[in-house]
């Protein structure tokens, strides 16, 4: 059965080392700039170089989230910052930036690099896109079926890491808009606010598709305890916890229990996750319980947390009396009887009734009738209110052992490196002992001179074996011990301990250097070419109905107009293929996420979709599709889907066979009008929801079906815009 890595996450230096004493194989993290989770605590260099070593001293490896867009004047102190990790000995960055990634391919080609899930590659032919651009390992988009990995995993030598617990967006990772609409923060710049977390009302739409609550953009975490075999028989390299803005005890408690169904699978090819277990998961962090995300299709209203976009906790029990001004409240429990148990001091609880409350327990008595009586709750209550337990003292306090007291530096450590031993006799009477580390073959020898004659050999090894096993705090532990001889002296067990303690110095110095190292480092910059495209207007439709209603108007807008409208629509025709004499021309294009029905459509009829985009070329936003346009002779033009945020990522698409690149969705701003703010493989149905502030944001289906579309809903003006691509003789794009 093929090894399959578990890998954890990381926001600070105590869930490194909880990750690491949990039994994580990999860890990745984040510095101080350039990775999607800039909230999270996140490593300073002096940090990531101690975590580097003592990952490295323990035999696990070290992934470092460079998952942003970058601009090209931020380009060189990314690259150098990419360098720096390679330096300080890195096992590979995850990267969302093409041309970060091909600048890291050029100049460091011995660093391995993985597509970070931001990425958004969905299918076997966006993976085989990105081994071509250099990339060891793509981390797939979050929304595909247990069938699409196997598919994948199958078609690739490339390493495919697959998320298996933790927060899921509703939006395909790369492609979200909606924190930098809102309030400036992108996602893709790794500031992201979580606005799919807040209620929204709804305004109208969603027939049948009615969300229970306000939440209606929220999911609940992913959990795929019970098909790790599957992933792991489907050819998945790397399993991956989310969790860099989760505390210590959620990272070692999730990777404590994800490591243990792992190795029960490679040791017996099977296993049944104990309630216990279950329920642990459960505690440490739900909205509402678990999905199994996209694994089986869509789960629909079963994917969401529509109700409590939060930590749920787990149902204790409920209310039975509560005195107006009084602390204390009788609770019945009849929930939480399996895992962390009932409730305890200390732990975090909240009542939800008309109003959430949340109380620390600070008071625990036997109440009458079966009851408990609980303090302190500073807010009223009533009885029938529901208790729920958000953390428990006693999981707490058991995963603290995970970290606690431990630093990079020193701690009584659980995970230990395995090393073996041989002791060979010498003529002389000397002993060469060799400490050797089985999975990078380091080796190192030390000489122990001869002693006195030993009356009983056998003792006389036992007793250098007894000593060579004290490995104490160190992060070593003796495996093997083969003796290569009699050993017939009878050394002092000062000397063997002396030489234990040289040798594991050696071998932790080896293991230190043990890292790459690249080769000087260039100075990188872009200066932009202006590309003069003259005054053009370019109109984007959602579906042909829009195209139809409103085409005729695109005649006189005194510029050249472009009206760009689905391929799948072209070929069905409801659109035809328009060139610049009927006054405007009819550009299709593929957006950034086509997975499903549309994919499928398009390969079975390639050659009819190549007819239609030879004739004003076509835009295209996925690595899906880009090149093999390119391939047929199309004119092929890198859509906003492709994130094109600096000129490097330009030139690698360009590589691939794009003529022209479109900006990334991040430099769009209100002029574009109703540009997508979220792709979302879940099916919402057609309607619009308002948030707090009054924004309405529309809900859309794809023209194909099996997408969903969110977008702003304000009017748009099109001849302001074809006014303003006269005026600054470029071009101009607005969404419909």
């Amino acid at each position: 059965m093929k090894k399959c890595e578990l890998l954890a996450p990381a926001g600070g230096p105590e869930s490194f080392i909880a990750a690491a004493e949990a039994g994580a194989d990999a860890i990745y993290l984040g510095g101080t700039a350039f990775n999607a989770r800039m909230n999270a605590g996140n490593f300073t260099r002096e940090e990531l170089k101690e975590a580097f070593g003592f990952a490295r001293l323990r035999g696990i490896k070290t992934y470092v989230t460079m998952n942003t867009l970058i601009r090209d004047d931020e380009m060189d102190d990314a690259f150098k910052a990419a360098y720096d990790m390679c330096d300080m000995g890195a096992d590979a960055l995850i990267i969302q930036d093409l041309g970060l990634g091909s600048l890291v391919r050029k100049y460091i080609p011995d660093m391995p690099i993985h597509l970070s899930t931001q990425g958004s590659v969905y299918s076997l032919e966006g993976v085989l896109v990105a081994e071509g651009l250099g990339y060891e390992r793509v981390v797939l988009a979050r929304e595909l079926t247990l069938e699409e990995i196997r598919r994948i995993c199958a078609g690739t030598k490339t390493e495919i890491e697959v998320f298996v617990h933790g927060a899921l967006c509703i939006c395909y990772s790369g492609q979200c808009q909606l924190s930098r609409y809102f309030g400036g923060r992108s996602g893709n710049r790794g500031q992201c606010a979580q606005p799919c977390r807040l209620a929204y009302d709804i305004e109208e739409g969603f027939e049948g598709k009615t969300p229970r609550g306000k939440h209606i953009l929220s999911p609940k975490d992913i959990c795929l305890i019970d098909r790790v075999g599957e992933l792991i028989d489907a050819g998945v390299a790397s399993l991956k916890i989310e969790g860099r803005m989760k505390s210590p005890e959620y990272v070692g408690t999730v990777t404590s229990i994800y490591r243990k169904y792992m190795d029960m699978y490679f040791e017996n090819g099977g296993y049944t996750v104990e309630e216990a277990d279950r329920e642990a998961l459960t505690q440490i962090f739900n909205r509402g319980g678990f999905t199994e995300g996209y694994m089986d299709g869509d789960p629909e209203k079963a994917l969401m947390a529509e109700e409590v976009p939060k930590n749920a906790g787990i149902y204790m029990g409920t209310v039975v009396k509560a005195v107006k001004g009084s602390p204390v409240v009788s609770i019945r429990e009849d929930g939480g009887r399996h895992g962390p148990g009932p409730i305890s001091m200390g732990d975090r609880i909240e009542i939800r009734g008309d109003k959430n409350v949340s109380a620390l327990v600070t008071y625990l008595k036997p109440g009458t009738k079966g009851a408990v009586d609980i303090g302190d709750v500073k807010s009223p209550v009533r009885a029938g209110d529901g208790v729920y337990r958000i953390t428990s003292a006693k999981q707490t306090e058991r995963a603290a052992v995970f970290y606690r007291d431990k630093t990079f530096n020193r701690g009584k450590y659980l995970r230990k490196r395995i090393l073996n031993a041989s002791v060979n006799t010498g003529g002389d009477g000397s002993l060469t002992v060799t400490l050797t580390e089985p999975e990078r073959g380091i080796s190192v020898s030390a000489v122990l001179g001869a002693g006195e004659e030993a009356q009983n050999s056998a003792a006389a090894a036992a007793r250098i074996e007894k000593s060579l096993r004290k490995t104490g705090g160190t992060p070593f532990e003796i495996g093997d011990i083969v003796f290569d001889g009699t050993v017939d002296r009878m050394v002092p067990v000062s000397e063997v301990n002396g030489l234990r303690r040289e040798l594991l110095g050696k071998m932790e110095e080896a293991l230190k250097r043990s890292g790459r190292k690249p080769r000087g480092i260039p100075a990188v910059a872009w200066t932009p070419e202006e590309e003069n495209t003259g005054a053009v207007l370019e109109v984007f439709f959602y579906d042909a109905e829009d195209y139809e209603r409103l085409s005729a108007g695109l005649k006189d807008t005194g510029v050249r107009t472009r009206c760009l409208l689905p391929l799948t629509e072209m070929m069905r025709g409801k659109a035809a293929a328009e060139t610049e004499e009927s006054g405007f021309d009819t550009v299709p294009y593929i957006t950034g996420i086509s997975k499903g029905p549309e994919d499928d459509f398009i390969e079975k009829n390639f050659t009819d979709a190549v007819r239609i985009a030879d004739v004003n070329g076509i835009y295209v936003g996925n690595l899906r599709w880009l090149k093999a346009f390119a391939d047929a002779g199309v004119m092929v033009y890198a859509d906003a889907g492709l994130n094109v945020y600096n000129g490097f990522t330009a030139e690698a698409l360009k590589e691939l066979g794009a003529a022209r690149c479109f900006p990334s969705a991040e430099a769009f701003g209100e002029e574009e009008g109703n540009y997508p703010l979220m792709v979302s493989e879940h099916r919402f149905g057609r309607g619009r929801a308002r948030d707090r502030k009054g924004e309405v944001l529309r809900f859309r289906e794809s023209p194909f079906g099996g997408k969903s579309l969110i977008t702003p809903e304000k009017p748009v003006d099109i001849y302001a815009a074809a006014r303003r691509a006269r005026k600054e003789k470029r071009t101009i794009r607005i969404y419909i």
